[in-house]
């Protein structure tokens, strides 16, 4: 009898990009990942973020045809780390660099 493997995601997405839309939120983009080769397809993204220097991630989650989001409710100016993955039914598939963005000051620009 064959035994069929399944398996997440095989690449991490590209090209990340990001910049502060105002102290409080910032806009995240990237590349979307190529077809699988495998029967799973994707399902979509996973953006995880936190404070630099802090332990624990938020996450936002998007379908498999976003490829940008925008993060609300940050602290201005204050860094933020953010990394990205793929990820299928049989799970994530690996992380992308890590995308550090500081938010703008309060008031304006």
């Amino acid at each position: 009898m064959d035994t069929f493997v399944s398996l997440a995601p095989e690449e991490s997405p590209s090209f990340l990009r990001g910049y502060p839309l105002n102290s409080t939120a910032i806009h995240i983009s990237w590349s979307g990942l190529p077809p699988s080769r495998h029967t799973e397809k994707l399902l979509g993204y996973r953006v995880r973020y936190r404070r630099l220097g802090s332990l624990l991630y938020k996450e936002v989650n998007t379908t498999c045809n976003v490829t940008e989001v925008v993060v609300l409710n940050l602290v201005a100016q204050t860094t933020y780390e953010i990394k990205i993955n793929g990820f299928n039914e049989n799970g994530d598939g690996p992380t992308s660099k890590i995308l550090v963005v500081k938010t703008s000051s309060l008031g304006k620009l």
